[in-house]
């Protein structure tokens, strides 16, 4: 009797002590990262790869500016996603020549205790940014972008100009640039959406809800992958 008791704490332990139970889901390889981006034919109506010059012309990341050490720190937690190492595409629509939407994705993958510091910063600038980021001419807010995946978090950016160049409220007429970011995270991976919209004067007005479709078919397309 004694033999079987200790047979089967055994078992239990090298069950608790697997790999699999330990470390959750796993990591996605490189194909299934290039699987999960967005393509053109994602989001149709027009939309074409563009491939930015420099870094910061990717639209990921949205700018940080005179922010809490808070939001400071939980956007340099998540330069892993941003510099978009892993995967990462741009996306454009133009109108009469001019971009009128841009949507940039970036993606990342990693182990149980990555994905639960990359969320934990997620989460942080979803809190902290909007209340702490609000100067003249531009702003962090809130973002209700629905949830998707295993978690959602989300942030609003804006910055304008009227007609001299100068900065004004956002919310003025005038010339506006609006970011929309949606981070989701799907079993052992994170995605960053941004669309880019842009207030020119003319009919062809941002669209606040457009990241909702975006944030879905990307978290779509990144379940399906993950399996």
């Amino acid at each position: 009797m004694k033999k079987i008791v200790v047979f089967a704490l055994s078992a239990l332990l090298l069950l608790s002590a697997s790999p699999a139970a330990a470390e959750g889901p796993k990591p996605l390889t490189k194909a299934q990262l290039k699987a999960a981006l967005l393509t053109p034919k994602d989001l149709g109506g027009g939309f074409r790869v563009v491939r930015p010059k420099r870094a910061d012309e990717k639209g990921l990341p949205i700018g940080v500016n005179k922010t809490s050490q808070a939001c400071l720190k939980a956007y340099r937690a998540l330069k892993p996603l941003w510099s978009g190492v892993q995967g990462t595409v741009s996306l454009q629509r133009n109108h009469d020549k001019v971009v009128d939407k841009q949507v940039d994705e970036a993606i990342l993958t990693g182990t149980a205790a990555q994905l639960k510091r990359w969320e934990s910063a997620a989460a942080t600038l979803e809190a902290e940014c909007p209340e702490s980021s609000r100067t003249e001419g531009s702003y962090y807010g809130s973002l209700d972008a629905g949830t998707y995946g295993d978690a959602t978090y989300a942030l609003h950016l804006c910055w304008h100009y009227d007609q001299n160049g100068d900065n004004t409220d956002c919310d003025a007429v005038g010339v506006g640039i609006f970011q929309n970011l949606v981070i989701i995270r799907v079993k052992s991976a994170i995605i960053g959406v941004v669309h880019t919209g842009y207030n020119n004067y003319d009919e062809h007005a941002y669209d606040p809800e457009y990241i909702k479709e975006v944030a879905e078919k990307a978290a779509a397309k990144l379940t399906a992958v993950a399996g």
